[in-house]
């Protein structure tokens, strides 16, 4: 134990003094041969394409019932492969189907622990490697996001006591690597009392949905946005803090009444109330620039043919500046 215990110290050290900035998206699979067309974890793992950014945002889609003995080969070889030339990792576990597809987790609580108890050890084991940043507490609901699923049924004080219950006891398991573990969403931060928890923070994965003054695809209420928005300033910002944004919205239940206009990079995504300035707001530590697509084609438009660059370059220094 005393060992793993330096072990954790020396990665978390690593965390402390590296930068996160673009986080880069990749997704390893249990059963990779089994979708459709076959998934290619080899390619995910050898992939070393990384402009702009060393840090990767990886799912792990783990299938109930599968032996996941590859898969955890696999994130570990990834670590191997990655961890000695600076790479950084976000990982979130999710369950998914044997087809590829994602699904929520299983109905047996008691199994969906053995697993969070299984990649919390894996976590630990792969920081020989490679630095694990923060982990996205993951396990619950469609995509790991804690929403619309057994265990997830709703968020923060409008969940069960018991589900409430089950999620502080992921979380106390998580923790035991050493490494911050970020929850999806600030009404269960707050219900299951994390404020002053500088170990538990949250990430966002609907940034800017509607815009700097919108629900967020639901992070913020909508019949309460400023009180939402106001905690995370006060409990999370600054604190790790990240995510990816997303374009969903079509307006309805938003302040305006109107969508996010991603294309226009110009005057929205890149001018003086656009994604800079968010990040700058909230103190955000990481973005996975590759959600919406816009925001993808801009960045990639970047990376690969050196068009829109300054906006690109003042996003990763905003990003690089919150870590």
């Amino acid at each position: 134990m005393h060992f793993i215990n330096l072990i954790v110290t020396a990665a978390m050290a690593r965390v402390a003094s590296a930068a996160l900035g673009f986080a880069l998206y990749r997704e390893l699979r249990s059963n990779p041969n089994g979708s459709d067309p076959p998934y290619d974890n080899a390619g995910q793992i050898s992939d070393d394409w990384m402009p702009y950014s060393s840090t990767v945002f990886m799912y792990i889609q783990i299938i109930e019932g599968y032996d996941q003995a590859q898969i955890i080969e696999d994130f570990k070889r990834f670590a191997r492969v990655h961890g000695p030339n600076g790479i950084k990792v976000i990982p979130r576990v999710r369950y998914g189907r044997d087809n590829g597809d994602y699904a929520v987790e299983p109905r047996d609580w008691d199994t969906v622990m053995a697993d969070v108890r299984r990649w919390t050890r894996v976590f630990i084991d792969a920081q020989a490697d490679i630095a694990i940043s923060v982990i996205q507490a993951g396990f619950l609901g469609l995509w790991g996001e804690w929403h619309s699923s057994h265990f997830a049924q709703h968020h923060g004080d409008m969940d069960s006591a018991a589900n409430q219950a089950r999620k502080r006891e992921l979380i106390q398991e998580l923790r035991k690597t050493g490494v911050k573990i970020a929850l999806r969403y600030p009404m269960d931060h707050k219900a299951l009392g994390y404020q002053s928890d500088r170990q538990i923070t949250m990430h966002n994965d609907c940034m800017m949905d509607s815009g700097p003054q919108g629900t967020d695809r639901g992070t913020f209420p909508s019949d309460d946005i400023a009180t939402w928005r106001q905690y995370v300033l006060d409990n999370i910002s600054g604190n790790t803090y990240g995510g990816e944004p997303c374009g969903q919205s079509d307006g309805t239940g938003e302040p305006d009444g109107t969508p996010y206009d991603w294309s226009d990079t110009v005057a929205a995504v890149c001018g003086a109330d656009g994604l800079v300035q968010y990040i700058q707001d909230y103190r955000i530590a990481y973005l996975n620039p590759g959600n919406p697509r816009e925001l993808g084609d801009l960045f990639w438009g970047c990376a690969d043919a050196n068009l829109n660059c300054d906006c690109v370059e003042r996003m990763k220094a905003a990003l690089e500046a919150n870590s």
